[in-house]
């Protein structure tokens, strides 16, 4: 709650764990370029230094353009969530996402990401199509479909779930786009009534 009585939503831990991996892969490049520069001055003593930096620094630096274009959000994506607002226990519905691939050139669906805030009350049961895997990472449940669109294209995704506790359910859904960790972040909700 705010200072004023109000329930503030729960922000998703997904940036955090990104941001620390992305904090780690950097560190390591750090390190790799310190190693290469005291290898660097090392082997000036025998006149090999030259070759050595132009081969070892280009790596890098093209390692660190990958890490930027794989942790940004998606472009040329639009997602809409559609869902029932209110279910009873017990009750199984529908819930689809409509992921819409508005660039010239086909993107990958890669995976669907539940926040546990949500499934605290509401089990997965399926999709259409289905997912090819599932597990579990600090926060999330993620369905992984690994699925084409096409430029101008549209995948929907009809999961069907199960009401499994009254209450209200809100959490973060993200669908991630050409990678596990490139997402876009919606919220889903569901109040579920005894």
């Amino acid at each position: 709650m705010d200072a004023s009585g109000t329930d503030m939503p729960k922000k998703s831990n997904r940036g955090l764990w990104i941001g620390l991996g992305v904090g780690c892969l950097a560190l390591l490049l750090c390190g790799a370029v310190a190693a290469v520069l005291f290898f660097g001055g090392f082997l000036s003593f025998l006149g090999t230094t030259a070759p050595v930096i132009e081969n070892v620094i280009p790596q890098i630096e093209g390692n660190l353009d990958e890490l930027d274009n794989a942790f940004g959000a998606p472009t040329g994506i639009q997602i809409g969530v559609i869902g029932p607002g209110t279910v009873t226990v017990g009750e199984t519905f529908n819930l689809q996402v409509r992921v819409t691939n508005t660039s010239a050139e086909a993107q990958t669906l890669d995976s669907i990401d539940f926040g546990e805030e949500y499934l605290a009350g509401i089990s997965i049961l399926s999709a259409d199509p289905s997912f090819s895997d599932s597990f579990e990472y600090p926060g999330f449940y993620s369905y992984t479909f690994e699925r084409s669109i096409p430029a101008g294209g549209e995948l929907a995704v009809q999961f069907q779930a199960q009401a499994e506790q009254s209450g209200d359910f809100e959490g973060p859904l993200d669908i991630c786009i050409n990678s596990p960790v490139n997402c876009l972040n919606e919220t889903v909700s569901t109040s579920v009534s005894p």
